[in-house]
């Protein structure tokens, strides 16, 4: 049975949706960021850049209405969302 993501109550199932839409949300709360200068570049001193250029970020899954995203550089994750 698929779930509904209008109907996704806090349920801590991981689920799986849209990333498109995850990363739209991520940008749009300044979690994430589109400005390529924020690029990371995969060094071991991980406060030399900020590193929140979405394109080094992968959707990973959700959890209740958590949003995890994976650096693919670091292999750090942020979460995004409650």
């Amino acid at each position: 049975m698929p779930i509904i993501l209008g109907s996704l109550k806090e349920t801590n199932k991981e689920i799986f949706r849209d990333s498109e839409q995850a990363f739209k949300e991520a940008i749009e709360n300044g979690v994430l960021t589109e400005n390529r200068s924020n690029d990371c570049f995969g060094c071991s001193n991980c406060s030399f850049c900020k590193g929140d250029y979405a394109g080094n970020w992968m959707y990973m899954k959700t959890i209740g209405k958590t949003d995890y995203f994976k650096n693919i550089y670091t292999r750090k994750y942020i979460t995004t969302g409650n």
